[in-house]
């Protein structure tokens, strides 16, 4: 079974097995530095040297007198397979890490626009305060300030129900980051929320 079969022809087979899986998934075999083609590599490479050195000795064992080249062969068809399990596993692990960074990306985009609007809210609960101070026996402009505030408060309470629905749907340490973000929030909601019954009770002519 193993007679005529030449360490060069077993060299060519493995340096063409390899030479195929090591190409990345977009096609590129470059990218030296590269995170992502470290990880491809050294998944690829473990696999063939598993597969292989499994293979050799499978094949050492089953020539009987032919060890040697049993274990030539053995080894090149168990860095075959190594090589492609080690490009399933690459592949994985890349998926992973795309996954992650997208993930990372998203977040950040989260808590930035969550930080722009608790930024404004913020600002705006420190204008009304300042409003309030100067508008005692003014009615009219009473009533157009609460109903601004009251409309202010909706759309706040707004934003808080879709983090509240949002939060649960993201990993642990994610969900903390954005939980503190909720949190401030609400604070500024309750500010908010005091600010217009304040406003109530001037409109009625009684002031707070």
């Amino acid at each position: 079974m193993f007679y005529g079969v030449r360490p060069i022809v077993v060299t060519a087979l493995i340096t063409s097995i390899l030479s195929s899986c090591a190409t990345m998934p977009n096609g590129t075999t470059d990218g030296v530095g590269d995170p992502e083609r470290e990880i491809f590599i050294q998944a690829v490479a473990t696999g063939t040297l598993v597969g292989g050195a499994i293979g050799a000795a499978v094949g050492s064992a089953m020539a009987n007198k032919h060890r040697t080249q049993g274990a030539l062969l053995g080894g090149a068809l168990g860095a075959a397979i190594g090589a492609i399990a080690g490009r399933i596993v690459a592949e994985q692990q890349l998926q992973n890490l795309h996954d992650a960074q997208f993930n990372n990306q998203r977040l950040n985009a989260l808590l930035n626009t969550a930080e722009k609007r608790n930024r404004e809210v913020a600002t705006y609960n420190r204008k009304l305060k300042r409003e309030i101070t100067g508008l005692k026996g003014k009615k009219s402009q009473i009533t157009v300030a609460l109903n601004d505030a009251k409309q202010e408060r909706q759309r706040v309470q707004h934003t808080i129900a879709v983090r509240q629905d949002l939060a649960p749907k993201l990993v642990p340490k994610q969900r903390a980051q954005y939980e503190q973000k909720l949190r401030y929030l609400q604070q500024q909601d309750r500010q908010l929320e005091g600010s217009i019954k304040r406003l109530e009770r001037m409109e009625q002519g009684v002031v707070g």
